[in-house]
């Protein structure tokens, strides 16, 4: 009788130190969410990472803990924590829109793009997902699309982010009116929203500066102890040389921030006339960011945005169901067939999420730009080195690594890279920008001046020309090249996606 009951009694055993181990495990979670509470974000990690080893089937473990490590700064851990998440719940959007939003800030627009659509897979009116998309599509230069998605976002809640993404895809496409005033709309709906004052701060700064401080102004009073309203307007008083009125405000956020790099962020805020030579490491995340990143995306991809974008404005929000009209898509021919609409992406969907976890080179790329964004060459240059092994998206890794060696001041290694990665802008930045950290300033020069001309949607051309005039003491052909520069001027990123 007693060998009868053994297998019962291990299974009862093992139910039990199961359950047992759930149990603590949403103890640890429940503990390191009062700790990201009360800004304690390592001992918020180390409580994830307990439930973790608790239970390792837990995707909200994981999901926040990736969290944790993006309020830390580490987005290499933070990508992994998101892939895990995702790996073991394939209906968690929010790690899919975490690791979306990583990719997009290393410059893999393509790939963030994909994790958005995973997204909304799942949850078709996930506003957060439509914003990552369209921020994703306006790096791509696909801006009929991206304009869309930010519309639909609208009308499914109007959130500052929406409004300020449509308002900055708008504003590089040369809809000043109607950048304008997507980021006025911005403000009237969410009077108390820092990231829209400041969006709307920075539209107005060049023209209308009285107006830019009020916005900033009444960001700070609405909140006093907000890091990024505070900041933002000593950057401003900075680059007004107005900086007794700036000190109040710059010792304003959590710790006191150098005097070099607010100059820094002031002339980040306004693309003061006078731009300063920066460092090849200084320059590298604004040129990552011009990166054009390859088109794709396949006609099936392409007409499934386009049919969830496609005649759904701001002032007209969503009615039909997931299964009717909306469902439909058009690609060159003309209408597909619901069925058969249906059944592709049926299977692009399920495709999609097998394949969440990009192939060895595109993870590889994806690390690659993580450690040079945080400044880990060695690391770097490992993995951009294992993409061209492969034999796989060699361009890219190519440009990458060029980047890699201009950051740890091999400049030689990094022109001979730069001038065979391509044609492309951002390849071309790099090659300037390495010609100059080489000292061959007049090849830089003629590079940058033919940019210019050719009418680049960047700014940078102009940017370094200036640096370079000014560097040469030629002041008036330095204003006339922050002159170009202004009307091309970039938005710097918000803390929204």
């Amino acid at each position: 009788m007693s060998l009868r009951m053994l297998p019962l009694v291990v299974i009862a055993s093992c139910t039990v130190a199961c359950a047992d181990n759930a149990v603590r495990a949403r103890a640890f979670v429940d503990s390191g969410d009062r700790h990201i509470a009360s800004g304690q974000l390592d001992a918020a990690v180390i409580e994830y990472r307990n439930a973790v080893k608790r239970n390792p089937a837990s995707a909200e473990a994981q999901r926040k803990l990736g969290d944790a490590h993006v309020a830390l700064g580490k987005p290499d851990e933070a990508y992994r924590a998101y892939s895990t998440a995702v790996e073991l719940d394939p209906s968690d959007t929010r790690s899919y829109i975490g690791a979306g939003r990583l990719l997009l800030s290393v410059g893999m627009y393509d790939e963030a793009n994909v994790r958005a659509e995973q997204a909304l897979d799942y949850e078709p009116r996930n506003v957060d997902a439509m914003v990552l998309a369209g921020r994703a599509l306006a790096r791509l230069s696909r801006v009929a699309e991206s304009i869309g998605a930010f519309q639909t976002a609208i009308a499914a809640d109007p959130q500052p982010a929406a409004f300020i993404g449509l308002g900055d895809v708008k504003r590089t496409s040369g809809d000043v009116a109607g950048a304008q005033a997507a980021y006025r709309q911005a403000v009237a709906l969410h009077p108390q929203s820092v990231d829209a004052r400041i969006a709307l701060a920075q539209f107005l700064m060049a023209d209308h500066p009285a107006e830019a401080e009020q916005n900033l102004v009444k960001a700070v009073n609405a909140n006093p102890s907000d890091e990024l309203a505070n900041r933002s307007l000593a950057s401003f008083y900075i680059a007004a040389d107005r900086r007794r009125e700036a000190e109040p405000f710059r010792r304003s956020g959590r710790a006191a921030e150098s005097e070099a790099a607010l100059d820094a962020r002031a002339r980040r805020l306004l693309h003061d006339r006078r731009p300063a030579r920066r460092c090849a490491r200084d320059s590298h995340a604004r040129e990552r960011r011009e990166r054009s990143g390859g088109r794709r995306e396949s006609a099936a991809r392409g007409a499934r945005l386009r049919s969830r974008t496609e005649g759904r404005g701001a002032s007209a929000p969503r009615q039909d169901s997931e299964e009717d009209a909306d469902r439909r898509s058009v690609d060159g021919e003309g209408a597909i067939p619901r069925e058969r609409t249906q059944a592709r992406r049926g299977v692009e969907s399920r495709a999609r999420r097998r394949r969440f976890r990009p192939p060895d080179c595109d993870r590889a790329l994806i690390i690659g730009s993580i450690e040079l964004e945080n400044g880990n060459y060695d690391e770097a240059e490992h993995a951009f080195r294992e993409v061209l092994r492969l034999k796989k998206t060699t361009t890219a890794a190519t440009l990458q690594l060029a980047r890699t060696k201009l950051a740890a001041g091999k400049t030689a290694d990094a022109v001979a890279l730069a001038q065979s990665a391509g044609s492309a802008l951002g390849a071309r930045l790099t090659l300037a920008r390495a010609l100059i950290a080489d000292g061959q300033i007049a090849t830089a020069r003629n590079e940058l001046l033919q940019l210019e001309v050719e009418g680049t949607k960047s700014a940078d051309p102009s940017v370094l020309l200036g640096s370079l005039e000014l560097d040469g003491g030629n002041i008036d052909a330095a204003l006339q090249h922050a002159g170009r520069a202004f009307p091309l001027r970039p938005t710097p990123s918000m803390r929204c996606c």
